[in-house]
């Protein structure tokens, strides 16, 4: 399980400093003589046609409902993954960053809720409930081993919960105007699915047909498109055809068949077996990954290294000139500031702390009480989540500018109080762990 998990910080955490440069890059570009030009190119219409069907959206519509729609397959199959055999699929594991992450949304919200009671900002509630985990794995990664795997397991673990809230969320109070009659077109794609998973059909070809099938049934319906990436992810098997056991004898064979073949005169005889053989090893090696494994490994890197700098950079531009607004609608800014920057760390720790006081849950290995408090400031890092709830909330380009705004400064902040926290964290750990060390040695002497 280490392994895998490993791999899995590496690359989210190389993803977060990707997303740093396009976002910074956005932000230049929107307050460069540029400016027009760039707003403009992701106002460009772009559509597809067959016959007398057509498909037009601006190109920003189509990196926020198309791209990311594969940002939410990925995001399914990690639930899923996490939920059958990860840090999730327990009681035991999954309680603390369940409960933290229940109050990383529950408190923000009504801080969010408190600060804009009675305006016209109330849709935004659940932009301040968000975690970004690329920004946060690329935060932990930078302080290395200090800090403690199990730390890297509760912020991935929590941050992946909150992202199924976010989900959630978003099929229930951010899809306005649905067409039931096309909704209920879906039902077809979404049995088709289901008859592939029970007829154990392992290749992702079939699943990307029906899914895309099923995105535009969602798009035309109104309900968010990309939730059609998670229902997608639900229907992808989670376990390989082979177990251990039977991988292991299988390879064992066809490694067997392979030293037995002995160089001859005729060449093309040796060349062709041996190329059976290694044939017959990568078929075992694809059917011992489960298909879930295969199209996260496949979809992970096109979502970390292109959708999302796509989004940062078409979604994170802000100008600089909204400071001057900032006074007409402050209770927004203050209400997602204080939601990312308060709440967020506050609403965790405190679930945290009732839930290990109860006994419901423990601190993983190696945890202090003072790293949860930095992870839980760390998890203020809406960015990608919350750009993208605020995007769905506020159709008035003035609203949107100071949401992207304050959550930017709000999330900026919450990176680097994280950090400093953390590694103050894991210098008392150390020096608690140390002077343990040394009273258990003076004692032996």
């Amino acid at each position: 399980m280490i392994t895998p998990f490993m791999k899995f910080v590496r690359a989210e955490s190389t993803a977060g400093m990707v997303l740093v440069v396009f976002a910074l890059a956005a932000i230049v570009l929107c307050n460069s003589p540029f400016n027009h030009q760039f707003t403009s190119f992701w106002s460009s219409e772009f559509g597809i046609a067959f016959g007398e069907w057509k498909l037009s959206k601006p190109l920003a519509v189509w990196v926020n409902e198309c791209l990311m729609t594969f940002f939410f397959l990925v995001v399914g199959l990690e639930i899923k993954r996490e939920l059958a055999v990860g840090e999730l699929s327990t009681f035991k594991k999954a309680i603390l960053p369940i409960v933290a992450a229940a109050g990383g949304v529950i408190i923000p919200s009504l801080i969010y809720i408190c600060f804009t009671y009675g305006t016209n900002y109330s849709d935004g509630w659940a932009i301040p409930t968000s975690t970004d985990i690329a920004f946060c794995l690329a935060a932990l990664s930078l302080l290395g081993k200090r800090i403690p795997l199990g730390l890297k397991v509760f912020v991935a673990a929590s941050a992946i919960v909150d992202d199924l809230v976010g989900i959630l969320i978003l099929s229930v109070f951010y899809s306005h105007g649905l067409n039931v009659q096309s909704l209920l077109l879906s039902a077809f794609p979404l049995f088709m699915l289901l008859l592939i998973n029970r007829l154990d059909c392992r290749q992702p070809l079939p699943y990307c047909i029906l899914g895309f099938w099923l995105w535009t049934i969602f798009l035309h319906a109104g309900l968010h498109a990309t939730v059609a990436g998670v229902l997608i992810a639900l229907f992808v098997p989670v376990s390989p055809k082979l177990n251990p056991v039977d991988f292991e004898s299988e390879i064992s064979r066809q490694l067997g068949r392979f030293t037995d073949i002995r160089s001859s005169d005729d060449w093309e005889a040796v060349n062709s077996k041996r190329k059976s053989a290694i044939l017959a090893i990568e078929s075992i090696s694809v059917h011992a990954q489960s298909p879930l494994q295969r199209m996260e490994a496949g979809f992970h890197p096109w979502v970390a290294f292109l959708v999302l700098p796509l989004f940062a950079l078409a979604n994170a531009g802000v100008s600089l000139s909204v400071v001057n607004d900032l006074s007409e609608h402050l209770s927004l800014s203050m209400a997602i500031i204080a939601g990312l920057l308060i709440g967020k760390p506050l609403g965790m720790s405190l679930f945290s702390c009732l839930a290990l006081r109860t006994g419901l849950a423990s601190l993983p290995a190696g945890v202090s009480l003072g790293h949860l408090l930095g992870a839980s400031i760390l998890s203020g890092v809406g960015f990608t989540m919350s750009l993208f709830m605020a995007s769905l909330a506020f159709e008035s380009s003035n609203l949107l500018e100071i949401s992207r705004f304050s959550i930017l400064v709000s999330s900026a902040i919450s990176w680097v109080a994280g950090i400093a926290l953390l590694v103050c964290a894991s210098r008392a750990s150390s020096r608690t762990d140390s002077g343990c060390t040394d009273r258990v040695l003076a004692k032996t002497r």
